[in-house]
């Protein structure tokens, strides 16, 4: 079994101005439990994404507990 980074197929696929590809990768990141979902308020890797309604909807929908 190999184990992939979808935290890191999504930062990748942002920053080549992918932004479907990074979204589906961050989507199954947090369906995965991969552990990097809490981090999505402040990572700057994840920069490229923000302003994005999709982005904002997934972030969102992990209820952080973080103010909206």
């Amino acid at each position: 079994s190999s184990y992939i980074s979808w935290l890191g197929v999504a930062v990748a696929q942002a920053h080549l101005g992918r932004p479907d590809e990074a979204l589906a990768a961050l989507a199954k990141d947090v369906e995965t439990q991969g552990g990097y979902a809490s981090m999505l308020r402040v990572s700057p890797s994840v920069d490229p994404l923000r302003g994005d309604p999709r982005f904002d909807a997934l972030v969102r929908s992990l209820r952080l507990g973080l103010p909206r």
